[in-house]
């Protein structure tokens, strides 16, 4: 049942997003072609001013896909569970879990999609423009050879984008579903446990990662400086920054990420219970 609920979220908001992501892509190929026909013609000034409007352009489109896929979230779960559509989806023969996961999941899969055609469109450009990676392959490489895992904090710098991401969608579905118990005005009521929810957040996150900091200071300040001192060539002396970088960012990565999921998981409870127990339909 899970699967058709994904399935129905996905086709119900697709002509939005696909028209959105299409917009981003033609406006890019737009910029690219009148550049082309530009420069073919030898004029230099406004090859460049129409490459400064595609990429303004394209910077806009991406604040407004944004703009869109955070509307359409919030109105997707507000209509559908605590609207007058809750009537018929709590009567379908499935779990109060599975509707706000399709909600959930359903809203990744297009926060996703948006950031692969943005990332499509940013390379279209770069390759366009003659954008010389070179150097940023070269520190790579440097740092790989150092003994920096380069390519496990892509994949852990992903996993914590998409638990923050869930994170922030569950909040806003959690405030969504304590604001119709706060004030009678249900906007008001979501408006101020998101901003109480912010700010529970800020305080915990900064508490933990503060006292990480003490910590990590006094533990390896003075070994950190000893070592490069005694390390004696500058590969070696790298070798030291990124073994030390590689503690830091590790402890730093898991303590965020462990929060986001805790705050994640909070927020989906407290969902889950108000939906279940204290349902109040629109």
């Amino acid at each position: 049942m899970l699967k058709n609920l994904i399935k129905y979220e996905l086709r119900s908001t697709a002509r939005i997003f696909l028209f959105s992501y299409l917009a981003m892509v033609a406006i890019t190929v737009a910029g690219i072609v009148i550049r082309a026909i530009a420069n073919t013609a030898g004029r230099n000034p406004v090859e460049h001013t129409v490459l400064s409007f595609a990429v303004l352009a394209l910077v806009i489109a991406v604040i407004v896909v944004c703009v869109i896929t955070l509307i359409v979230i919030i109105l997707r779960f507000g209509r559908n569970l605590l609207g007058d559509e809750g009537y018929l989806l709590f009567t379908l023969p499935t779990t109060t879990d599975k509707l706000i996961l399709s909600k959930l999941i359903s809203g990744i899969i297009w926060c996703v999609a948006g950031c692969a055609v943005t990332v499509l469109c940013i390379l279209l450009i770069g390759t366009v423009t003659g954008t010389n990676l070179d150097s940023l392959m070269n520190t790579l490489a440097a740092a790989t050879g150092a003994g920096m895992n380069v390519g496990g904090y892509i994949a852990w710098f992903i996993a914590m984008a998409v638990i923050s991401l869930a994170s922030l969608i569950l909040g806003l579905y959690c405030s969504m579903a304590l604001g119709q118990h706060i004030t009678k005005n249900r906007v008001t009521g979501s408006c101020i446990a998101f901003i109480i929810i912010c700010i529970a957040t800020q305080i915990i996150t900064y508490s933990v990662l503060a006292l990480m900091h003490i910590t990590q200071r006094a533990e390896y300040g003075a070994k950190q400086v000893e070592a490069v001192m005694n390390a004696g060539s500058e590969s070696a002396q790298l070798k030291v920054w990124v073994d030390f970088a590689n503690g830091v960012f590790n402890s730093y990565s898991i303590a965020v990420t462990v929060m986001s999921a805790a705050l994640g998981i909070a927020c989906y409870a407290i969902t889950r219970y108000l939906l279940k127990r204290k349902l109040n339909l629109a």
